[in-house]
């Protein structure tokens, strides 16, 4: 309690508003609403309990333009988005506490945002909540915010302007003060697709081209797509190694003789779902060529 107090002091002598937030992990995430006298809008961080901060990072020049804003503690990474009136648009950012990120606009919208939620259910994956008019809009990321989805709307009765989020069973419940409250139901992604194809394909320095892998189906929300190998058909403990679009994989070169099962994971930061499974059978390095034959089981 008294370690808490000392943060608090501490705080407010960096930030003459401030705000606390206990993260997962031992942090304290402080917002502000200025820093100084220079009415900028900035976050710090500190990883001993408050003893001390480290430098505070301006993400807005004018605090005055900040209308609301939301907290992320869960990951080892806090983060944070906040609403910022443009002149003639209102903006959404996302910033995380990440090496060398970047604050990333997220929304850039002519109609008013009330109100912001952000949430990190899982590790990368951010999810942004917001209303604007009679709407509930969603986004989110699945490479921990650097790209984001288009926003999928949602028909609310809710009239409050602030309102908070949970996640429930694979879902968003979004409360307001009155007791008001709408649930966001997040479907599975639509399921990859695995060539029926039986070739033996020979590789060079461990890369594989997995082709034609996404579904014909668009997902609303932003999708990983992801390679795992598995010793067992149950994807017990299984390699995961992430497709990224126009590009090889890279098998691990420590992967031994023998054979594996392998199948293609689309994940939305949520849900998941799953391609068929193949049967891959590695024969390791052979004149400097890892070979793979993948045949259906």
């Amino acid at each position: 309690m008294q370690d808490r107090f000392k943060a608090i002091i501490l705080a407010f002598v960096l930030f003459s508003v401030a705000n606390l937030h206990k993260t997962a992990f031992g942090q304290i995430l402080i917002s502000s609403e200025t820093i100084t006298k220079d009415k900028y809008f900035a976050v710090s961080i500190s990883i001993d309990n408050g003893k001390s901060w480290l430098a505070p990072v301006k993400l807005s020049n004018n605090a005055e333009k900040i209308k609301s804003f939301s907290v992320s503690t869960k990951e080892l990474y806090p983060s944070i988005a906040w609403i910022e009136d443009e002149n003639f648009s209102e903006k959404i950012y996302y910033y995380s506490f990440k090496k060398d990120f970047i604050p990333k606009e997220v929304i850039n919208s002519f109609d008013k945002i009330d109100s912001i939620c952000l949430l990190e259910p899982n590790f990368n994956s951010p999810f942004i909540i917001y209303k604007s008019g009679q709407y509930l809009r969603l986004v989110n990321s699945v490479d921990g915010g650097n790209t984001w989805s288009k926003p999928q709307s949602f028909f609310t009765n809710i009239l409050e302007t602030t309102f908070e989020c949970l996640i429930e069973k694979n879902s968003f419940i979004v409360k307001t003060a009155s007791g008001s409250n709408e649930t966001i139901i997040i479907n599975d992604p639509d399921p990859p697709y695995f060539s029926n194809e039986n070739p033996t394909i020979t590789l060079s320095d461990n890369f594989y081209d997995v082709k034609n892998y996404k579904s014909l189906k668009t997902n609303d929300l932003a999708t990983a797509y992801i390679f795992q190998i598995s010793s067992d058909k149950e994807f017990k403990n299984p390699i995961d190694i992430t497709i990224e679009e126009n590009s090889k994989i890279n098998i691990p070169s420590d992967l031994k003789f023998g054979n594996y099962y392998a199948r293609i994971m689309a994940w939305n930061g949520l849900k998941s779902s799953f391609s068929k499974t193949k049967t891959l059978k590695y024969f390791g390095n052979i004149d400097q060529k890892n070979i793979c034959n993948i045949i259906k089981p």
